[in-house]
């Protein structure tokens, strides 16, 4: 049995087999692989997200399946709620997925801001509009990578454990930062 989902797509009721789900972020709906184990970087420390969508459908979706996946995340529609929520705690967070175009501020923008006061942050920007986002650029800023939306949810995670820290070093550590 399957429930409706943002933009279109169809998602599990809870106890559903994995392998009946269809995911995708930001766009066309596409069949998602099984979120395998649940997202960890090291024994009862989950991975804290910022999540920042000025579009407010996909930002629920995506913060519901990225929870579903095991993954802690904190969604902000608005880039300036972003980077005030990350300057409080800059080191709260093992990763941030950021929208390119969004009003005031795009991705790339926010993410120099988040990287002037922690480099080692783990930053993924996703864009609906291919060949928008400077690659050069946001790789010479810091930027881990550059995704084109629609994302497929065994793509994003698959990415994710590729960019957050295993264990320790940057990003929420389990002595509290």
């Amino acid at each position: 049995m399957t429930e409706p989902g943002p933009m279109g797509h169809r998602a599990p009721v809870q106890g559903e087999p994995e392998t009946e789900r269809k995911s995708s972020l930001g766009g066309r709906s596409a069949s998602a692989a099984p979120a395998g184990p649940v997202a960890r970087c090291a024994p009862g420390r989950t991975v804290r997200l910022l999540v920042v969508d000025d579009e407010v459908m996909i930002l629920r979706a995506v913060q519901r399946v990225l929870g579903r996946c095991g993954y802690e995340v904190e969604a902000c529609s608005r880039p300036e709620e972003a980077l005030g929520r990350f300057l409080a705690e800059p080191y709260g967070f093992d990763a941030v997925i950021t929208d390119y175009r969004m009003p005031r501020m795009n991705g790339v923008e926010l993410s120099e801001r988040l990287l002037g006061e922690r480099p080692d942050l783990a930053i993924l920007v996703v864009s609906g509009y291919p060949g928008e986002v400077d690659t050069d650029l946001a790789k010479a800023l810091g930027i881990r990578g550059v995704l084109a939306k629609p994302v497929d949810t065994s793509q994003l995670t698959a990415f994710l454990a590729r960019i957050v820290p295993p264990q320790g070093g940057a990003g929420v550590s389990s002595a509290g930062g």
